[in-house]
């Protein structure tokens, strides 16, 4: 058997543990309420911080800017969209 062949083995092992402890880790994200000033409403869909409608003057209404929101007017109804 070749040298590298013998490696695999270990490393398979590696990549499983180091997968366990990734999926294992624990990803909090602060519960609590956007900053003053925030939207928390588009149209009539309560927006739940860590969630946030997207305004270039207030970028921390959201936790993290993927979590931003457009709130957008459809035939005249505000709706919010990714």
């Amino acid at each position: 058997m070749e040298s590298h062949q013998l490696l695999l083995p270990g490393r398979l092992l590696l990549y499983l543990g180091a997968i366990a402890t990734l999926a294992a880790a624990d990803v909090a994200i602060p519960a609590g309420r956007p900053p003053a000033g925030c939207r928390t409403r588009c149209g009539d869909v309560d927006i739940p911080y860590p969630f946030g409608i997207f305004d270039s003057d207030r970028p921390d209404c959201a936790y993290h800017s993927g979590f931003q929101l457009n709130c957008t007017s459809v035939n005249g109804t505000a709706r919010p969209m990714f």
